[in-house]
């Protein structure tokens, strides 16, 4: 798990300026959705381009990852999942 979390902050800061960046275990813990709504609602955007890494992890950048949880919700403004999720 480690390596993960500093490969995930080398990553972040190689960026520089960017959006922060997330990985699909991120995503789904953000959005409390199962993995395939997650690849569903990301193939229904077609999204930029998603980053990866040479293991082939997918990187999401921040406004990605906005407009995924406004598609998987319905609503507005979801920020890292702390408004309840209406059903």
């Amino acid at each position: 798990m480690l390596g993960v979390e500093t490969k995930f902050y080398r990553r972040y800061k190689m960026e520089k300026g960017a959006a922060k960046l997330f990985k699909m275990g991120e995503l789904i813990q953000i959005t409390k959705r199962p993995r395939r709504h997650i690849m569903t609602a990301i193939d229904a955007l077609m999204l930029q381009p998603v980053k990866r890494d040479r293991d082939g992890a997918r990187w999401f950048t921040e406004a990605q990852v906005r407009q995924l949880a406004e598609r998987l919700t319905g609503t507005k403004g979801v920020k890292g999942g702390q408004e309840s999720m209406g059903g």
